[in-house]
């Protein structure tokens, strides 16, 4: 069933919508649950060798023009799921999405945007102050654009400040998320 997105943080209008357990939508979603590109990746980064691999979260993700999604996580995000370690030369996380562009996502298409090493302190990134809480990415410096082509997977973990560019052009932005935690 559609809803308007939720987490994370409170119910804003102007998020978009989430169609939230999409892996009840078939066998077009149940096919990109392992998808053989980059489902190896996922196993590693997310310490499944130990644990074994769930998905945690599956939504599509539709983001019309004046849209987008507040930028969250980095530094200060505790949870285990946006934390990671190094150990024994490897390199571990609580979660690894997978974000598959379900349509072209160029410049003003409400692009993903990332802070470059947000993790890797625990110290508030300087734009991400109060006064930005809850609000898109837009303006901030050293935001690292990610635009895709539909079909594309973008691998991430939760822990790097993230969020997105407004939607400035016509149309929809579609995205699979799919969020595989040990």
């Amino acid at each position: 069933m559609a809803r308007p997105c939720s987490p994370p943080g409170p119910y804003n209008p102007t998020r978009g919508m989430n169609l939230q357990n999409i892996l009840e939508g078939g066998e077009c979603f149940e096919a990109l649950i392992d998808y053989p590109s980059w489902i190896d990746r996922v196993r590693r980064y997310a310490d499944s060798q130990d644990y074994g691999l769930f998905i945690d979260d599956a939504f599509v993700s539709i983001r019309r023009p004046g849209e987008a999604i507040n930028m969250h996580s980095g530094a200060e995000a505790p949870g285990t799921r946006s934390q990671f370690r190094f150990h024994n030369n490897q390199l571990f996380c609580g979660q690894v999405n997978a974000l598959v562009a379900l349509t072209d996502i160029e410049p003003r298409d409400g692009t993903t945007m990332v802070i470059p090493t947000s993790h890797k302190s625990n110290l508030l990134h300087p734009s991400y102050s109060l006064a930005n809480r809850g609000s898109s990415m837009d303006g901030m410096f050293s935001g690292v654009e990610v635009c895709l082509k539909a079909g594309d997977a973008l691998l991430f973990v939760d822990f790097p400040c993230h969020g997105s560019a407004v939607r400035a052009n016509e149309g929809e932005r579609r995205v699979l998320i799919n969020r595989y935690p040990p």
